[in-house]
């Protein structure tokens, strides 16, 4: 039986979902705000340059969400405008450009301790508990943290021979 006239396919779920995840990142999550770009009206060899010339528009204005790029996906490279004039006072407030430079407090930025840069809750699952199979890894071993009164080295102020003392001791 020759086997070079059948094909296998395979992997075909994991395809499926590489592809509507790709797909996904092509279109924003919601309807964008329109972005409308008059153009220019001829004011040479009119008869009546004062007079406005553009058709009135007959469409209505589609009501949007306004755009917010922590909560909409925009993969374009430009977003409405509108989006980005609400967040400016966010952006001067983490540039630090409301306050002068000085020693104060006020004038660096401190995240608040709620905010995402302390979250660390994503880093590991803790609803799971591991048996340790290895008990030697993790046991503290304590010292004696007191000197030793059987070693009486450097005790000089002057003309400490530490090295001739430590030779001198009875092992």
């Amino acid at each position: 039986m020759d086997t070079s006239k059948y094909i296998y396919i395979q992997n075909v779920a994991r395809r499926e979902s590489l592809d509507t995840r790709i797909q996904d990142r092509i279109e924003p999550t919601t309807k964008l705000e329109m972005t409308f770009d008059p153009r220019p009206v001829h004011t040479r060899r009119v008869v009546m340059p004062i007079v406005d010339c553009r058709k009135p528009n007959k469409v209505p204005m589609e009501k949007t969400f306004l755009y917010d790029p922590e909560i909409i996906f925009n993969p374009g490279s430009s977003a409405p405008n509108f989006g980005y004039a609400n967040n400016i006072d966010k952006e001067s407030r983490m540039r630090n450009i409301f306050f002068p430079l000085q020693k104060a407090g006020q004038s660096k930025y401190i995240p608040d301790s709620k905010s995402d840069l302390y979250d660390n809750n994503y880093l590991a699952q803790h609803s799971k508990q591991v048996e340790m199979k290895h008990n030697l890894l993790f046991e503290r071993t304590y010292f004696p943290s007191g000197h030793n009164a059987n070693i009486n080295l450097g005790n000089d102020m002057f003309n400490n021979h530490t090295r001739q003392q430590t030779k001198n001791l009875k092992q």
